[in-house]
């Protein structure tokens, strides 16, 4: 006998998806208004700051946050490029061989952290966009049977 309930109509799995990226939106605008935001330099905040208004209006679902939010994530990776730099370390036991690390500024760890968020935030949007879609492909698809 298998258990039905652990099965979510696709309805379910939409109305999950929006929980999550609902979630993550506030754990999002949280990493914005508290790091990102005051991190950056006045002249490179705007981006930070569209995105934040769009998930404080809780109007997230659309192509144009997904861009917002890939444009700041390129935008974030670039700071924290700016606050990396690379290290030779000896490889423990053979001193003959060595390693490339990389070392994050305090700065670049902060927005590293935040990073982490918005990208989890934008492939949670996707994944709610996604099924929402195939929604609609399977509608038709039954309804052209």
């Amino acid at each position: 006998m298998t258990d039905q309930t652990s099965i979510l109509s696709p309805a379910d799995r939409v109305t999950e998806l929006v929980a999550r990226a609902l979630g993550q939106s506030r754990l999002c605008a949280e990493s914005l208004s508290d790091i990102v935001i005051p991190e950056l330099p006045p002249t490179r905040r705007l981006c930070g700051e569209h995105v934040l208004r769009h998930l404080r209006s809780r109007s997230l679902f659309t192509t144009h946050v997904l861009d917002d939010l890939e444009s700041l994530i390129r935008q974030l990776n670039s700071e924290i490029s700016e606050g990396s730099y690379e290290v030779c370390q000896p490889h423990e036991g053979h001193p003959d061989r060595a390693y490339m690390e990389v070392i994050l500024s305090p700065k670049a760890k902060r927005l590293n952290q935040a990073l982490e968020r918005i990208r989890a935030l934008y492939s949670t949007i996707h994944s709610v966009l996604d099924a929402v879609e195939a929604q609609r492909i399977s509608a038709r698809l039954t309804i052209d049977d």
